[in-house]
């Protein structure tokens, strides 16, 4: 599924949309840096939990530094309910 958000300039696809099916994803380091700053925007609430679910993974299999998810922390999770 495409995901557009609001004012922004940028489009990118999220996997397992709805939850239908599983896989292990890694998001490019270019969406992984736009979404730690956008992925509070995403009104999806399974939406935003798949992409919070991969960014973990990223950590877990030393894709991404574990600063990168503190960025994710410091931006979005306040707007989280």
């Amino acid at each position: 599924m495409q995901v557009k958000i609001a004012d922004a300039d940028q489009k990118y696809f999220i996997l397992n949309v709805g939850d239908h099916a599983y896989f292990k994803t890694f998001i490019e380091t270019r969406s992984a840096e736009f979404l730690s700053t956008n992925l509070s925007k995403i009104s999806d609430s399974l939406t935003r939990a798949l992409v919070w679910r991969s960014v973990t993974a990223m950590i877990k299999a030393t894709k991404i530094k574990s600063t990168v998810f503190f960025d994710y922390i410091l931006h979005n999770l306040s707007k989280e309910t």
